[in-house]
C-alpha cells in the first residue's frame, strides 16, 4: 500500500504554491518543480535558503470566508476545503444582484456550508 500523500503549502514573495510529498516531492506547482525528487529534509533546506515559508495543509475539513466589497455592499463565498477538493457557496448582499444571480444571502450560504461540512464530517466517520 501507498504512503498517504501530504499537501504542503510554500509561500514566497509573490505567490503560493503547494506540493505533495510521502517522503519524497511526488508532484508540485510550476514553480516548485526543482522540489520533485528531493526528500523533505532536501527540500525544506531549499525551502529555507529561498526564505519562504513552508507548512503542511491539515486534512481536517474547514470553511474559509472570502469576501470583497462592491459599493458599500458585499458578495462573497465560503469556501469548504477538505481532502477530496472544495466546494463554494456564494453570496451576495445585494437583492438586485442577488435575484439575478441566483446567489443566496450571507446566512444562507454560511448554513449551506456548515451544512455540507457536517456531512463530510459524518461520511469520514463511517469510513
Amino acid at each position: 500500500m501507498a504512503e498517504r500523500l501530504e499537501l504542503v503549502r510554500v509561500v514566497g514573495p509573490g505567490f503560493v504554491a503547494a506540493f505533495e510529498t510521502d517522503g519524497t516531492v511526488r508532484r508540485a506547482a510550476p514553480i516548485l518543480k526543482a522540489l520533485i525528487g528531493m526528500t523533505d529534509a532536501e527540500a525544506r533546506a531549499h525551502i529555507k535558503a529561498q526564505g519562504w515559508q513552508a507548512s503542511i495543509v491539515p486534512d481536517q475539513p474547514s470553511i474559509a470566508h472570502n469576501f470583497a466589497e462592491f459599493g458599500g455592499s458585499n458578495a462573497g463565498s465560503f469556501e469548504v476545503r477538505h481532502p477530496g477538493g472544495r466546494k463554494f457557496f456564494y453570496y451576495d448582499d445585494n437583492a438586485g444582484r442577488r435575484a439575478t444571480g441566483g446567489y443566496l444571502t450571507k446566512e444562507q450560504a454560511l448554513e449551506k456550508a456548515q451544512t455540507y461540512l457536517a456531512e463530510l464530517a459524518s461520511k469520514s466517520a463511517r469510513s
